[in-house]
C-alpha cells in the first residue's frame, strides 16, 4: 500500500477518534466503505477506518470498500451497522414525550448497550439522550422529552439531528459510544401548533400525517389535542 493511502486512512481514523461529535464519526463510517477511500476498510467493533484491516482488526467483522479488489461478502456502506425509519423524519409536538422505535441492521452481539440522542440544529445546543433497548431487529428508545426554546427554525419548528450510539455491554463512566449509521438521515422536527397556524383554516389545513394539531375553540388557538381542555376541532 502506498504512502498516500496510508495517510488517508490514518487521517480519517485520527479525525474520527478525536471528534466529540457522533454525527461526524457516523459520516466517516460511510465514507470508509465508499469509493473515495478505496483502500480503507471499516472495523465494525473497534469503529475505525484502516488499511489492511485483516491484520489491524483481527477477529472483527469488516465492511470493505466498494472498490476493494478481491472477494468480499460485506462490501459497501449498506453493510455498515445502521438504523432507519419507515416513516422518515419524526414529527413531534414541543413538550411531548415520545418513545422512538427504529429498524436496525448489521448489528453484532457485542453491541449490547444503546443510547438515543437528539441535538437541535442551533448554536450551543445541548445533546439530549436516553438509554435504548434492542428488541429483535428494532431499537426502542426510552421515553424522551422533545422541546425547543427560542425561535428554532423561525417557522414554528425546530430541527434536530437524531443519532443512535452503541457500546459493548457493561456500562461504566468511561464507556465510549460509537454511532450507528443513520442511513436515511432521519431528523426530528419539533413543532408548535400555535406558531404553525394563526387561524382555524390554516390550522385544520396542516398535514395531519406530520402535525397532530387542531383548533381549540375555547382558547381560539391551534394546539395539540392534549393541550385543549374542551372544544377541540
Amino acid at each position: 500500500m502506498d504512502g498516500m493511502a496510508w495517510n488517508e486512512c490514518r487521517n480519517m481514523r485520527r479525525w474520527a477518534s478525536s471528534s466529540s461529535s457522533s454525527s461526524n464519526e457516523m459520516k466517516h463510517l460511510k465514507k470508509c466503505a465508499s469509493v473515495r477511500f478505496s483502500l480503507c476498510d471499516w472495523c465494525t467493533l473497534s469503529a475505525k477506518c484502516v488499511p489492511n484491516a485483516e491484520d489491524v482488526c483481527q477477529g472483527e467483522s469488516l465492511v470493505n470498500s466498494v472498490s476493494r479488489i478481491g472477494p468480499s461478502s460485506r462490501r459497501g456502506p449498506e453493510f455498515c451497522p445502521q438504523f432507519s425509519s419507515l416513516d422518515g423524519d419524526l414529527f413531534v409536538s414541543s413538550g411531548q414525550r415520545r418513545k422512538v422505535k427504529v429498524l436496525a441492521s448489521n448489528l453484532h452481539e457485542q453491541m449490547g448497550a444503546f443510547k438515543c440522542q437528539y441535538t437541535l440544529i442551533e448554536q450551543n445546543s445541548v445533546t439530549h439522550e436516553k438509554l435504548a433497548q434492542r428488541e429483535g431487529n428494532e431499537i426502542v428508545c426510552e421515553e424522551m422529552l422533545f422541546e425547543f426554546n427560542g425561535s428554532g427554525d423561525g417557522n414554528g419548528t425546530g430541527t434536530a439531528l437524531f443519532n443512535i450510539v452503541w457500546a459493548s455491554p457493561g456500562l461504566t463512566t468511561s464507556t465510549i459510544f460509537h454511532p450507528l449509521d443513520n442511513s436515511q438521515k432521519m431528523k426530528v422536527i419539533i413543532y408548535r401548533c400555535q406558531q404553525l397556524a394563526t387561524n382555524c383554516g390554516l390550522c385544520l389545513g396542516l398535514d395531519s400525517r406530520k402535525f397532530e394539531c387542531g383548533w381549540c375553540e375555547n382558547e381560539g388557538i391551534c394546539s395539540p389535542k392534549n393541550d385543549c381542555k374542551e372544544g377541540f376541532v
